[in-house]
């Protein structure tokens, strides 16, 4: 899983989860697992085609996630990646 975020007013900030389709990372299951088991829905969930790999998108705010912001991005393949509002990623079948 990939971790982008985005700030969206004073401290506050709209966190998207990319799990792989093409080629799932190991900790994904664990990561969506953790999500199921701690009630914590997104707010929207789409596919989009990103640098060439195809991906399930799940957005989350800030504030929703709160105290579990360390065990989702401490599972992620890289720290999370500020997007400004160039970057940010369209929906797509």
């Amino acid at each position: 899983m990939r971790v982008e975020y985005q700030q969206t007013g004073m401290a506050m900030a709209r966190f998207s989860l990319f799990f792989s389709e093409e080629k799932p990372h190991e900790n994904d299951a664990q990561i969506k697992q953790y999500l199921e088991q701690n009630k914590l829905a997104p707010k929207r969930v789409f596919r989009v085609l990103k640098d060439g790999e195809r991906f399930q998108v799940m957005h989350y705010g800030q504030c929703y996630l709160g105290y579990h912001l360390d065990a989702v991005c401490g599972a992620a393949e890289a720290d999370p990646e500020e997007v400004g509002d160039e970057d940010r990623i369209t929906e797509r079948g």
